[in-house]
Parts: structure tokens; sequence; C-alpha cells
């Protein structure tokens, strides 16, 4: 290893780095926190993207997808509609929505009524 090579540290984002106020590393950092299961950080990301940006398709959409990920299927849907609102083509999101939709109606069906 070079001496002047940095190690990078566990949990630093290059792109987030070189660019803090960039939407894309925004979003990338958010997914990257999904993925390690810290919702409330990711989603404090795509919503920092989100109130600057709202035709930003990608953030509700990912903030969709981690919603899902925490189960909040009705949460997800309404973020994957802003989604297609900002972008009504976007093929991958109406496919996320009809999952979640039906990750909705299986939850609501397993759900015991009080």
């Amino acid at each position: 290893m070079k001496p002047s090579a940095k190690i990078p540290q566990a949990g630093a984002s290059p792109r987030l780095e070189a660019a803090p106020e960039n939407a894309d590393a925004k979003n990338y950092w958010g997914r990257a926190l999904s993925g390690l299961h810290k919702y409330e950080e990711a989603i404090a990301k795509f919503k920092e993207v989100s109130d600057k940006d709202s035709k930003n398709s990608d953030a509700y959409k990912n903030w969709g997808d981690t919603l899902v990920a925490e189960q909040k299927f009705g949460e997800a849907i309404a973020k994957y509609q802003q989604a297609l609102a900002v972008d009504p083509g976007n093929e991958e999101v109406q496919k996320t929505l009809q999952q979640a939709q039906e990750k909705f109606k299986n939850s609501s069906k397993s759900t015991p009524k009080k």
C-alpha cells in the first residue's frame, strides 16, 4: 500500500463526501443506510432530497423501498404514488407500487381484527 493512500472508514461514502449537497449522492447514501437497516437515517436522506427538489422521483421511490423493508406498506404506497406523480412513465416504480399494494393486501388479510 502506498503511504499516502487513505483507508476508507466503515460507513464512509466518497460520493457523499465529494458532493454533500448532491441529490444523487444523498439518494445513494440513503439506499446504503437502508441496506444496513438504518431506516430512520435513510428516510432522513430521502426527505432531505425531496424537500429540496419535490420533482426527484428517485427520492420518493427509495423512500418507498425503505418503508417496504419496514413493512409499512400503506406509507410505501403513498411514496410510490408521489414518485409516479413526478415520473408517470417509470415502469420500475409502477412495478414496485404493485408489489407494495399486493403486500399491503396480504398483510391486511393476516392481521387479526378486533
